[in-house]
């Protein structure tokens, strides 16, 4: 445990850090610090478990949560919005509370953190944007064709089932062509890009967490390309679990590397580095 005397002294290095880098610099980072802190250092936990569920709309939260077991999308763009700056809500309240759970280094409040900021949710609500904002392109991406599909028929009243074959063909044209474009994933987070440098220069969550757990360095690092090709289908290369979407394979967990880590105590860090590795 730490004293209260050396709360400000923590808070300076947090504002420090989260100035140079740009983090979470539209939310209140003083007052949220010392809210917490004081949720902590008075062991009043239930009191911090309300306060966030009161913060992150519990009800709307958990629908959100419902979403990612359930594997289901969120349809309306707005609502995407809407939920999206949800996640970021949930992520800076769990960069402060962690913070602050690896400076006080007591076991129930560690407890308390890690069962409101399991490590697996924020890539499960991630996954709940992810598919959303695919089939909302998708979606768009029909109007727009059949759109382009009246033009070409122009007054000329056809049958449904004609306009039907229209569009297919149409989808069946674009769908090829967006199959030769190549695509770039990044190895720790499985994010991707069709352009490497757009990769290159956006930092990676999964890749910065794992340097702070093997190398002790809190430095935001960059997304690294995955240096394998293309496949159909992706593969662990140490417990042979298989996946067709490469990200779905990056975020699982590794049940080899989860044993090879046992000696690990913190549960956090264990699954941080039991995260399956695909082969090239």
């Amino acid at each position: 445990m730490i004293s209260r005397n050396e709360l400000p002294s923590l808070k300076a290095k947090l504002l420090k850090y989260c100035s140079e880098n740009d983090l979470f610099q539209e939310y209140d980072i003083e007052n949220t610090f010392d809210l917490i802190a004081e949720r902590f250092i008075t062991m009043d936990l239930i009191m911090y478990s309300k306060e966030v569920n009161k913060a992150l709309h519990k009800r709307k939260f958990q629908k959100f949560k419902n979403m990612a077991y359930n594997n289901k999308v969120i349809k309306d763009l707005e609502d995407i919005q809407e939920y999206y700056e949800l996640l970021r809500h949930y992520e800076f309240l769990s960069f402060i509370s962690y913070y602050l759970r690896d400076a006080f280094d007591y076991e129930w409040i560690t407890f308390e953190v890690d069962s409101i900021f399991p490590e697996y949710l924020y890539n499960n609500l991630q996954q709940v944007l992810i598919r959303s904002v695919e089939r909302y392109k998708k979606v768009a991406k029909r109007k727009e064709i059949l759109s382009k599909t009246g033009k070409v028929i122009g007054t000329i009243a056809f049958s449904p089932l004609l306009i039907l074959a229209a569009l297919a063909k149409y989808s069946f044209e674009e769908s090829e062509d967006e199959k030769k474009q190549k695509r770039y994933y990044c190895k720790y987070c499985g994010g991707s890009a069709t352009e490497p440098s757009k990769l290159l220069h956006e930092f990676c969550v999964e890749r910065t967490r794992l340097n702070k757990y093997i190398n002790f360095d809190n430095t935001p690092l960059y997304h690294q390309i995955y240096e394998g090709s293309d496949k159909t289908e992706y593969m662990c290369k140490h417990c042979g679990k298989t996946s067709k979407s490469f990200r779905d394979l990056v975020t699982n967990i590794c049940h080899v590397r989860y044993r090879m880590n046992r000696d690990v105590k913190d549960t956090l860090e264990r699954v941080t580095l039991s995260h399956c590795e695909p082969l090239l």
